[in-house]
């Protein structure tokens, strides 16, 4: 930057100028170091399976096999596993969480192969608020919120769907052609698809107390469904938040590919894509931050996060130096904390992405065990910590940093008498440390072992010769030489340092001239 002055100019003039020179490099200092601050979000692993919803409070819904948990610091608490549905029928159906809301209670759908359809409300401890069993072709239930009020669809008979309310706000119900609700807010108003007349193509609605708006200005009939060649809808609402702004995805050219939008009043925003040719929009929060997945250049699917009027990759988020790929994004909640899937190493589990205020401090699992070994030994002391990433470690022997030790297990190699001591990790990340249990590590040093030796008594007279002799043979015809001795005492002890290598031994003392 070159700063030009008039040197006519007044004092005044000048002072000013370089006032705002330096304001000016001060604020594109501060611009810059927006870009360099350390990462925005910390990545907690959370296991096998799959996160498909979080609530204003942190709890995540994750689905694992046939088993649906709660997810607090890390820590999982089985809702319902497995149904035992019995009657006319006996089956054993998959229960999976929906969603959770922010009351706590969790929306369960359970299915089988066939013609029953099972769905129910729980509550925060796993406590049944609410239970039907349906008898139809399909049946689908969707938003949860804190009231708590769910929405369904049923498809049997006069299709329609339904709003049902278990707290003080009115349910209702919908009802016309093709309608199917995704979502819903704390007021009840909730989002989803539908179509005003029989083999229209379907768009984005919004539905307050049964009364449904088309968040898609477009013609209805542009063009008429196909019974026989089905076509997709032209936009679909999935999530609301509690303005009652409306994201999903449309089609921008009919039948082209489908990009995510908003809705927040005035029509259906293109929100773009991360360089391909498709994406959608899968959740809102109050402030208007959007999550959803988008194809890449290279037709990848990944997922994202717009905010400020910017599309970014999550992966992009993420903090320097992990071996992560962030693959999906299910939800995301008012303070900003994200769930889905990733690629951890060879693994695929679920994550939770959380901004760097709202990192979980490490938490150990497994501590490392104290150990007694030999001489020479080899020793590996490890931790099994949970909590948000990165971290760091660092291992104390008695207190002290151990130079290079960094890791998450310490391993000694060639153990010495300088060896022993106690050990314990240090474990910080943004959200805090944590100290691990000491582990005291123990060398014997010498090894010590048992030994059986034979021992004779020689009597006679002090400082003559003795040669000590001995025989394997009970009747024996030669004797060999073992130690000529000097008797220094009488009687005097003598050990055949040689006895525990032998079985059987005969000794006898004969004095030398």
């Amino acid at each position: 930057m070159v700063l030009l002055l008039d040197r006519n100019a007044a004092p005044e003039y000048f002072a000013s100028m370089i006032q705002k020179f330096f304001t000016l490099v001060f604020a594109v200092l501060i611009w810059g170091n927006s870009w360099s601050k350390a990462a925005e979000f910390s990545l907690s692993e959370l296991g096998s399976g799959f996160a498909v919803d979080i609530n204003n409070s942190g709890v995540v819904a994750l689905n694992d096999a046939d088993h649906g948990y709660r997810v607090v610091n890390g820590v999982r608490t089985e809702i319902f596993g497995v149904i035992e549905i019995e009657g006319a029928f006996t089956n054993r159906v998959a229960s999976r969480i929906i969603r959770i809301g922010d009351g706590g209670q969790f929306l369960l759908g359970a299915f089988q192969v066939g013609t029953i359809g099972f769905y129910q409300v729980v509550g925060s401890q796993g406590d049944l608020l609410y239970s039907t069993f349906y008898g139809v072709e399909l049946l689908r239930v969707s938003g949860i919120n804190s009231t708590p009020a769910f929405s369904l669809l049923e498809l049997g008979g006069e299709p329609r769907c339904s709003v049902i309310s278990l707290g003080t706000a009115p349910g209702y119900v919908v009802k016309g052609y093709w309608r199917s609700l995704s979502d819903l807010n704390d007021a009840g108003v909730a989002t989803g698809v539908g179509a005003e007349a029989s083999l229209l193509r379907s768009r984005a609605i919004r539905v307050t107390a049964g009364v449904t708006e088309y968040l898609d200005s477009r013609p209805p009939g542009e063009p008429p469904i196909n019974p026989g060649n089905p076509v997709p809808p032209l936009s679909e609402g999935i999530a609301i938040n509690e303005a009652g702004h409306v994201v999903g995805r449309f089609a921008p050219v009919v039948d082209g590919p489908q990009h995510a939008f908003r809705f927040v009043g005035n029509g259906l925003e293109d929100l773009g894509t991360l360089g391909g040719v498709a994406s959608e929009a899968l959740d809102i929060t109050d402030n208007g931050w959007i999550v959803g997945q988008s194809q890449r250049a290279d037709g990848e699917w990944r997922p994202f996060l717009w905010r400020d009027g910017v599309m970014v990759d999550l992966n992009t988020l993420l903090p320097a130096g992990l071996e992560v790929e962030l693959l999906t994004v299910s939800a995301i909640n008012n303070v900003g904390s994200m769930v889905g899937s990733a690629r951890f190493g060879s693994m695929t589990n679920a994550y939770l992405l959380n901004p760097s205020t709202l990192v979980q401090a490490p938490r150990i699992d497994v501590q490392p065990r104290s150990q007694t070994v030999a001489l020479g030994a080899t020793v590996t002391l490890s931790v099994t910590v949970q909590g948000g990433l990165p971290m760091s470690y660092q291992w104390l022997r008695s207190g002290a940093a151990i130079p290079g030790e960094t890791n998450s297990t310490l391993v000694l190699t060639n153990v010495t008498a300088f060896s022993q001591g106690g050990y314990r990790v240090q474990i910080t990340n943004a959200g805090g440390s944590v100290a691990s249990d000491e582990a005291v590590v123990t060398v014997l040093d010498p090894k010590l072992a048992t030994v059986k030796l034979v021992g004779v008594t020689l009597e006679g007279e002090v400082g003559a010769q003795y040669v000590i002799e001995y025989t394997p043979a009970i009747n024996p015809t030669t004797w060999q030489v073992l130690e000529t001795v000097v008797l220094t005492n009488s009687p005097m002890t003598y050990v055949d340092m040689a006895s525990s290598t032998n079985g059987i031994r005969i000794y006898r003392a004969i004095r030398l001239p």
